[in-house]
């Protein structure tokens, strides 16, 4: 469900935003370890950590990129 809503948001601020690939490769990433984990849930807890460890090492370098493009926006002034 995050993977759609972030493509979603990405789709919708594309003009307001610079780099709206970086959320829509977040939502990609998402929707490929969630179809990762429906396809063969049986490998074990043991796996089952390594696989969202990797999605949480993933997202956050993402999220981290994303947020700098973020930064570098300008801000508007406050009344």
């Amino acid at each position: 469900m995050i993977g759609a809503v972030e493509i979603a948001l990405a789709i919708k601020l594309r003009r307001e935003l610079k780099g709206e690939w970086l959320l829509i490769l977040m939502g990609l990433a998402s929707i490929i370890f969630a179809a990762f984990l429906l396809w063969n849930p049986g490998p074990g807890a043991l796996a089952l950590l390594w696989v969202i460890g990797s999605y949480a090492i993933v997202f956050g370098i993402l999220g981290v990129i994303f947020g700098f493009r973020l930064r570098s926006l300008p801000t508007l002034p406050v009344s």
